[in-house]
C-alpha cells in the first residue's frame, strides 16, 4: 500500500497508471486527503484506490477530462458529494472494477455524475452510503449501465441505487437489487438482529455450541416507532393495518 501523507495526487498531463492487480496494489488517502486530483486524460488499470478523505467532492477522485478506468475497485472513500468518484463535466469509462464502501455526506455515495458521460461495463456499484444516490447520482448526465451491479447501497432520501435528475440512463443486462432508501425515517421501517440455534437432524439432536444462522426475516408487519411533529398531514396508524393509497 502506497500511503498519501502530504496531500492529494494532482495529474494534468495525459498518464496510464498501469498496476499489479488491485489486490496487489492499493493508493491510500490515509482518511485525510482525496487521492487523485485530475483535470486532463488518465487511464488507470489494475490498483485500488482507497480511504480517501475530503470536506469538497470526489473522496477517491475527482476528476475532468477523459478518466478510464478499469479492473481496479474504489473502496472506502468519503466526500460531501461523490464518495468514491466525482465526475466533473468529464467523461467516465468504469470496466471490470468496483465502487464499494465509499461514502457522501450528500449525494452520490459511489459515484456523483456532474453533466458528465459515463459507460459502465461489467462494473459493480455496492454498499455505498449517501442522503440521496446511495450507488450513483447523475445530474444532467448521460450515463449507460451494461452488464453492472448495483447493489446494497443505502440512503437516507430517494435513490437508494441510482437517483438521475434531468439526464438520460440506459441499463441493460444488469441486476439492481437490495438497495434501501428512506433508511433513516422514523416510523418507516424497524431493524432487528435476531439469532437461531442450530439443532442438528442426526441424533442425539442437541443444541450444536455457537452455531448460529443467519436468514432473512421480513419485517413489514412488524410496527416501526412512532414520533409526535407538528405537521398535520403526517400520519401513522397504532396497532394493526395498513395505509390504502390510490393513485390520482
Amino acid at each position: 500500500t502506497i500511503t498519501l501523507n502530504t496531500g492529494e495526487l494532482v495529474i494534468s498531463k495525459t498518464l496510464t497508471i498501469q498496476g499489479p492487480g488491485k489486490d496487489m496494489l492499493s493508493i491510500s488517502g490515509n482518511n485525510s486527503q482525496r487521492v487523485f486530483n485530475i483535470s486532463s486524460d488518465v487511464s488507470i488499470h489494475g490498483i485500488t484506490i482507497r480511504d480517501g478523505a475530503t470536506a469538497e467532492n470526489g473522496g477517491g477522485i475527482y476528476h475532468t477530462g477523459t478518466l478510464t478506468i478499469t479492473q481496479s475497485e474504489i473502496i472506502s472513500n468519503t466526500a460531501v458529494m461523490g464518495g468514491g468518484i466525482f465526475s466533473d463535466e468529464g467523461t467516465l469509462q468504469f470496466t471490470d472494477s468496483f465502487a464499494n464502501q465509499n461514502q457522501a455526506t450528500v449525494n452520490g455515495g459511489g459515484i456523483y455524475l456532474n453533466d458528465a458521460t459515463t459507460y459502465f461495463l461489467n462494473s459493480t456499484i455496492l454498499n455505498n452510503q449517501a442522503v440521496i444516490g446511495g450507488g450513483i447520482f447523475g445530474q444532467e448526465s448521460l450515463a449507460q449501465i451494461e452488464s453492472g451491479s448495483i447493489l446494497s447501497n443505502t440512503v437516507e432520501d430517494r435513490g437508494g441505487g441510482v437517483f438521475f435528475w434531468a439526464g438520460v440512463l440506459t441499463v441493460t443486462n444488469s441486476i439492481i437489487s437490495n438497495n434501501i432508501a428512506n433508511s433513516q425515517t422514523t416510523g418507516y421501517k424497524r431493524t432487528d438482529t435476531a439469532f437461531a440455534d442450530l439443532v442438528p437432524d442426526s441424533p442425539p439432536r442437541s443444541q450444536e455450541l455457537g452455531g448460529v444462522r443467519v436468514m432473512s426475516r421480513p419485517s413489514n408487519t412488524v410496527q416501526g416507532d412512532i414520533t409526535n411533529e407538528d405537521v398535520k398531514t403526517f400520519m401513522a396508524i397504532n396497532g394493526d393495518g395498513y395505509f390504502i393509497v390510490d393513485r390520482r
